[in-house]
């Protein structure tokens, strides 16, 4: 944990690293389980269900930036990260696809459920003042399996970090 001036990103990171295969519908589903990956998916063959945690092609892992406390005993530090939730069926028919969206939505439902119920994220975040928040934009992707929906999930926070 941070003592100050220590960026809390990486905690942040982290946190969604362990956080996101523990929520419910990530595990379980008769579609499989959601694959988390560390950064980008590498690969040719995309699986159903995954999430990248720190990565978008086009939209960079995050960013976060840091502004002294006016008591001057803490550091400020505002910052997001990108996450791409997929499913990704492959399928173009229009059932097909509204489920694939149906689905994406029901993963971020998940982690919206979970920051709703702990804004610490479980530990990462600690002290008195910080805040979670999420945005989505709607991406519909094409891939060398056919049609996927997904979301470029922000997962945005807020944290006063005193000094240790």
């Amino acid at each position: 944990m941070s003592t100050g001036l220590q960026p809390r990103w990486p905690d942040v990171y982290t946190a969604l690293l362990g956080l996101l295969p523990t929520l419910p519908g990530f595990t379980g589903d008769p579609r499989g389980t959601v694959q988390v990956f560390d950064g980008q998916f590498v690969g040719n063959d995309f699986p159903v269900d995954y999430v990248t945690v720190g990565f978008q092609a086009d939209d960079g892992a995050g960013s976060f930036v840091q502004q002294p406390d006016p008591s001057c005993f803490a550091t400020i530090e505002v910052g997001d990260i990108k996450c791409l939730m997929s499913s990704n069926s492959g399928d173009t028919d229009p059932a097909v696809v509204a489920a694939d969206r149906a689905r994406v939505f029901a993963l971020f439902t998940a982690l919206q459920t979970e920051i709703t119920r702990d804004q610490t994220l479980r530990g990462a975040l600690t002290g008195s003042n910080y805040l979670v928040t999420l945005s989505a934009q709607i991406v519909a992707l094409e891939n060398t399996q056919g049609a996927a929906s997904s979301l470029l999930v922000s997962v945005a926070y807020q944290t006063t970090t005193y000094f240790t």
